[in-house]
């Protein structure tokens, strides 16, 4: 069913982020994702994100992101759900899950891609 969806364009943010990472010159700026700047251009940290720091440093927890495809122990716990628990494509890797921030959004996309590989 799902053999015929062709692959979508490359992400130009991924290129970029990666070319960035690979570069160790000195004087280079982070300035990607999660970074909040003043008028003035600078580091400009929300007081809510000092304190949820300080609340996770407490805890041992840390405050990075996390995985851009979601956390592998819910994503697991979720396919079960989904799936059940004994269902033998779990661990053939034949299912595969990633977690969204907005479910509604996805489930937008994922019904769309469905309605469109299942039109007559």
């Amino acid at each position: 069913m799902f053999g015929g969806i062709p692959m979508g364009p490359a992400d130009p943010f991924f290129h970029l982020k990666k070319k960035a990472d690979e570069d160790n010159h000195p004087d280079k700026v982070d300035i990607g994702v999660g970074i909040y700047r003043s008028e003035e251009g600078t580091y400009q940290e929300l007081t809510v994100v000092k304190k949820a720091k300080k609340i996770l440093d407490q805890l041992d927890l840390g405050h990075d992101y996390g995985l851009t495809t979601g956390d592998d122990r819910f994503l697991k716990l979720a396919a079960e759900i989904m799936f059940g628990i004994d269902n033998e494509l779990l661990p053939s890797g034949r299912i595969a899950s990633v977690q969204t921030l907005s479910g509604t959004g996805a489930n937008h996309i994922a019904a769309v891609l469905l309605a469109r590989l299942l039109e007559p």
